[in-house]
């Protein structure tokens, strides 16, 4: 028993060890970093390496370990940043040694305290401004509890960073200094206090869009971070792997490694081609020369935004498609996010100096050359120039920045927040800020998105307009971000304040006025967003009212990306329109066709379901009733028979019933449609890969919802001798010419009933059952964790096989008369060539 204090001492030893407070010199396997102890309650480590310097060879190369250093390394001050476009390369505190990392935590934090870790990646551009890695993140966190850490880095930037050639360059070397950081943090925070499992990721402008690149890149629902706040991300569309190797090529040539000694290599296997040789060129360059050329290229384009020249590259590696188009094929981490943007964000971009072009229309097509003028003309009507009877270029400036804000940000992250909220994420939350600098006067539209960012870090540490500092109008503004922000980092819910205990932190008298006001998660049913206003004042408001707008540009770019052509109206909308178009188009065939050769086309509904015109569908070649069809029906019999298009009034009713107690079970079947073609002319198409049947194989295919298509009894067919499989010619004195009577293709008779020879088969053409039904469905998670219940939305409409009937006969008239036409080409060229013999 007397021994007993003496173990009590080493057990109050052994726990008071374990609880120590993170030391300020922190080992890492390749270095030993001594940080920055604050008064304020913070220690920070700035300017850690977490890649080898990108330097000599390793420049244009993607990131690598860093070397180890010997004895303790200062981390007490920010090292250099990376080298940005239109600076010069001995601009101070830039070099291309720059990928460092920066730390900043609660001094008491431990090893074991696992606090939230909130990731920003900084950087407003790709290449032409100065990133903002460097934040000094104490004013959010002393303000906020001090309970979680901050942690910011440089990344690589214009050429250096985004420079993709096809000679064994790696691709999009920027995202692999970030992506590097972060594997740094995951492997490494906990040594700092942060838990790795809780990591949320943060940026403004583009470093938001960095963000969201990698929300995009996981193939996988296991992310290393938890959440994002995207502010302001714009989503340009991303250039391929060959527009940048275009852009190297250029790169290249501007700087003298194109030259005869460094020949132009136009293809990769070109004779006389060494690309090696024009790599080895690129290194030896001097980063002045580099900073030069790759600042003279942003210039090359007046019109369009120089930020446009050094963006990631669709390398089907880490960036498989724009980011945009990411989210509509659902390829992203499932994680709770905040996404935004500020009022008149397109302000500060949509001119280089806000000269440069006469108006929207102008402007757009250099910024989109693929817009058709119908394109441009739309959006001319949709954005009005309320300024229109100024004369000067500038005159159309808030118009040109309304288009560019809508369609690179406002409605991208709209189209983004949908299709994450399709994915049933838990914690969906949406914002505008629209906070002016009324109390000082009116506010430069340009630095609002500036603001913006400024606003997280507080207005002790970030210089900002006198509003928003302490005493002043809007003094509660950047309170309230922070709350909101703070929330969501550690709790992934604005709304949700965990506290860490003994992480508790006074606050200035402004920050404990705020009361905030509860931000709704974002879904279908409740579009509303959060919108920040001034005085630190915010409401809800829904979204409905930018649907129009932002149904344009989704319709337009889905289009566009799906098929190299623009349709403003979109996938669903086009079909339709498409449709439209080939009806009217096949009207003026089918037209023709009869006038000039006699050729019949008549379709009808067959089928619905296992109701059936014809039982025996194998025996269609030898049925009576068929074959009597095929010589008397006409197209305004069928119509008798309307809505159905059915030509058996029994069956018809039938049909009519089953499609009816469909539509009131929300539910859908499918159908077939048969057409007859009489008095085709004969020898159509090439003899080869193209027969007429071909031909009209796959322009019926064609046709929305199509499953299957079969040639009459073309299965039927192949079970016949060739003794009955035969095609003899017989007279057809209505056109003086020998044309075919085939049993293969269904039409069986004696040379005695030749009322409607023929050389063309019919056709049935099978349609699924539309894919839309109104009733919840189970089905798979996405991410094949479990099922869900899938509630579609949308038009119901139980059977599509009545109003198929018309598009079938408009495809094959339109497919015979390009086959004529053809024809006719071709022996009109035999007829010139043999006149020239």
């Amino acid at each position: 028993m007397q021994f007993r204090p003496s173990w009590c001492i080493v057990a109050v030893a052994l726990v008071a060890q374990t609880v120590l407070a993170v030391p300020s010199i922190v080992t890492l396997p390749y270095a030993k970093y001594d940080g920055l102890v604050l008064s304020n309650g913070i220690t920070q480590w700035l300017g850690m390496r977490y890649a080898v310097p990108p330097i000599g060879d390793r420049r244009f190369r993607p990131p690598e370990e860093p070397l180890s250093e010997t004895g303790i390394q200062e981390a007490k001050v920010h090292r250099d940043r990376c080298l940005v476009t239109g600076r010069p390369a001995c601009d101070p505190d830039h070099s291309e040694d720059c990928l460092f990392i920066n730390v900043q935590a609660p001094t008491q934090a431990t090893k074991h305290s696992r606090l939230p870790v909130f990731v920003y990646l900084g950087g407003d551009g790709y290449n032409n401004t100065l990133t903002d890695a460097n934040i000094n993140a104490t004013g959010l966190m002393v303000q906020n509890d001090n309970d979680f850490i901050v942690v910011t880095f440089n990344h690589r930037l214009g050429p250096y960073g985004f420079l993709t050639g096809d000679d064994g360059m790696t691709s999009n070397n920027g995202i692999r200094d970030q992506i590097k950081a972060l594997d740094w943090v995951t492997r490494f925070i906990r040594r700092f206090g942060g838990d790795p499992e809780h990591i949320v990721l943060g940026g403004s402008g583009i470093g938001a869009q960095n963000v969201l690149i990698h929300l995009t890149m996981q193939k996988t629902y296991n992310p290393h971070f938890k959440g994002i706040i995207a502010e302001s991300p714009p989503f340009p569309p991303l250039p391929s792997l060959e527009q940048a190797d275009k852009q190297y090529l250029e790169f290249a040539k501007q700087m003298g490694c194109r030259s005869n000694e460094y020949p132009q290599c136009i293809f990769s296997d070109q004779i006389g081609c060494d690309e090696k040789a024009t790599l080895d060129c690129l290194l030896a360059l001097s980063a002045d020369d580099i900073q030069n050329a790759g600042h003279n290229m942003t210039l090359s384009t007046l019109e369009a935004p120089p930020w446009d020249r050094w963006l990631p590259v669709i390398d089907h590696d880490l960036i498989i498609d724009t980011t945009t188009n990411n989210f509509r094929n659902g390829h992203f981490a499932l994680v709770p996010f905040i996404i935004g943007n500020a009022v008149d964000t397109g302000t500060a971009f949509a001119h280089r100096d806000g000269q440069s072009t006469d108006d929207v229309i102008d402007y757009m097509s250099d910024l989109y050359p693929e817009l058709s003028p119908e394109d441009l003309d739309e959006i001319n009507t949709m954005y009005p120039n309320t300024n229109a009877s100024c004369d000067t270029p500038a005159c159309a400036y808030g118009q040109i920045s309304n288009v560019f804000q809508d369609s690179r940000y406002v409605c991208p992250a709209l189209i983004a927040t949908q299709n994450m909220k399709k994915k049933e994420i838990d914690g969906s939350y949406l914002y505008l800020w629209d906070v002016d600098d009324k109390f000082d006067g009116p506010m430069d539209p340009n630095t609002r998105q500036n603001i913006e960012a400024a606003m997280l870090w507080g207005p002790v540490v970030v210089d900002v307009p006198d509003s928003f500092k302490q005493g002043r109008g809007n003094d509660a503004v950047p309170y309230v971000k922070q709350r909101y922000w703070t929330n969501f980092i550690r709790s992934l819910n604005p709304n949700r304040q965990h506290k860490f205990q003994d992480f508790k932190y006074s606050m200035t008298a402004a920050g404990k006025k705020i009361r905030l006001t509860l931000w709704p998660q974002w879904w279908a049913g409740w579009r509303k967003r959060v919108v920040f206003g001034n005085g630190g004042k915010n409401r809800k408001r829904d979204t409905g009212y930018m649907k129009w707008t932002c149904t344009f540009w989704n319709r337009l770019s889905t289009y566009l990306k799906k098929y190299g052509i623009k349709a403003s109206s979109g996938s669903g909308w086009s079909s339709a329109c498409e449709t439209i178009a080939r009806v009217a188009a096949g009207a003026v065939a089918e037209k023709w066709l009869r006038k000039a050769y006699g050729v019949d086309i008549v379709a009808f509904v067959s089928s619905v379901g296992k109701i059936k015109l014809f039982d025996d569908i194998k025996s269609l070649s030898s049925n009576p009733k068929f074959l009597e069809l095929v010589d008397t029906l006409t197209r305004d019999k069928v119509d008798e028979f309307l809505p159905v298009r059915c030509p058996n009034a029994t069956i018809m009713k039938r049909i009519e019933d089953i499609i009816t107690k469909l539509h009131d079970k929300h539910d859908s079947i499918s159908g077939t449609v048969t057409y007859i073609i009489r008095r085709c002319p004969s020898s159509l198409g090439k003899p080869y890969l193209n027969k007429l049947k071909a031909l009209l194989t796959h322009a019926i295919m064609s046709i929305p919802t199509t499953k299957g298509f079969k040639i009459s009894s073309s299965v039927h067919g192949a079970e016949m001798r060739r003794s009955i499989h035969n095609n003899p010619f017989v007279s057809n004195p209505a056109t003086a010419k020998a044309t075919t009577l085939s049993a293969g293709v269904g039409i069986t008779r004696v040379v005695s009933r030749v009322a409607s020879p023929t050389a063309c088969p019919s056709f049935r053409v099978t349609f699924k059952p539309p894919a839309t039904i109104s009733q919840d469905q189970t089905t798979a998670r996405y991410d094949a964790s479990g099922e869900g219940v899938l509630a579609p939305k949308g038009r119901h409409d139980p059977n599509v096989v009545p109003r198929a009937v018309c598009i079938v006969e408009a495809m094959a008239a339109l497919t015979i008369a390009v086959a004529l036409m053809a024809q006719h080409a071709r022996q009109m060229g035999m007829m010139i060539a043999a006149a020239g013999r």
